[in-house]
């Protein structure tokens, strides 16, 4: 049997990072500081993803997702279009690059 696993740009150089799969995905994005989970996804058919951030991404306690920068990239509602699955957490690791920002009203 061979498994192949593929690195997710930069952030697959180091570390665990280096046991995900980039792969799509269509999922809402989930965000809330004061809930354990913090950031979690669920797709269409109700099915719960964690999600995890790379180093220096945070969740504020207005519930948005930051950059490194500090810089609010992502909030509830938002669509998570890819993400490197973590093999190894069970665990949806996404950057900016793998979210569809909601239209604001």
């Amino acid at each position: 049997m061979l498994l192949v696993l593929a690195g997710c740009g930069p952030l697959g150089a180091s570390g665990d990072d280096a046991m995900c799969v980039h792969r799509a995905v269509t999922a809402d994005l989930h965000v809330d500081h004061d809930d354990p989970r913090a950031v979690w996804a669920t797709n269409a058919a109700g099915i719960t993803t964690s999600v995890r951030l790379p180093d220096g991404y945070g969740v504020t306690e207005d519930d948005h997702v930051v950059d490194a920068d500090g810089r609010a990239i992502a909030t509830s509602g938002d669509t998570i279009v890819s993400g490197c699955a973590d093999l190894l957490q069970d665990a949806l690791l996404i950057t900016e690059a793998d979210i569809r920002r909601k239209p604001s009203n």
